[in-house]
């Protein structure tokens, strides 16, 4: 069976910033090491209130009861189709960058697409949890289409480009696009624009996930 191995390019997403535990990674960093944090973070965005605020859980719960009632409602078969099995067409492998859902950027409801997702979207074959994943999708779920999915304003794209040592295991990570770096650097080196220069890496980090 031929599966078709395909790049996607989310374009148009926010820039990427660190902050739901923005408190702990300035214990952690130092206040007096403003290079390692992003400066376009917007402090009561992260401080906005939702159902993660309960720490018993209890709202989250409440929302997916109401999220399970909303789908039955406008959608008044969709677990009885869910039911009858796990039969997905699309192998999505993304960023785990919570703006780029892979189900609703290309408008597929749950159980039509199979997701993996990590930092910036790496496909190394030394890692044994890509790899199974992969496995399973072709081997036992017989997927018809492998996606490698990234987005420009990456923000592990963006920390790869920094002189910075970002620490282990995160800094171990940073290695695989350093490498798409270091084989593209005529090129990226040409870019003066930095912002310009690593939309350009995020593209070519994708090519290279399926080289």
């Amino acid at each position: 069976m031929a599966i078709r191995v395909l790049t996607i390019l989310v374009i148009g997403v926010l820039f990427c910033t660190y902050g739901s535990a923005l408190s702990v990674l300035r214990k952690k960093l130092g206040a007096t090491s403003p290079s390692r944090l992003s400066s376009t973070i917007d402090e009561s965005y992260f401080h906005r209130s939702g159902p993660w605020d309960c720490k018993d859980l209890g709202t989250l719960m409440e929302a997916n009861r109401a999220w399970a009632n909303r789908m039955a409602r406008e959608s008044p078969g969709f677990f009885d189709d869910i039911k009858k099995g796990h039969a997905p067409k699309i192998l999505w492998i993304g960023c785990s960058d919570a703006r780029v859902p892979a189900n609703e950027v290309i408008g597929e409801p749950p159980g039509s697409v199979f997701v993996h997702r990590n930092i910036a979207n790496q496909v190394p074959n030394t890692d044994v949890n890509c790899m199974s994943v992969i496995q399973y999708a072709v081997d036992v779920l017989k997927v018809k289409h492998i996606v490698v999915c990234g987005h420009y304003d990456c923000g592990g794209i963006r920390a790869a480009t920094e002189l910075v040592d970002h620490s282990s295991p995160l800094e171990n990570w940073l290695r695989n696009i350093r490498d798409t770096y270091r084989l593209h650097k005529k090129e990226l080196d040409g870019i003066s624009d930095m912002k310009q220069r690593q939309r350009r890496l995020v593209e070519l980090n994708v090519i290279e996930q399926v080289s």
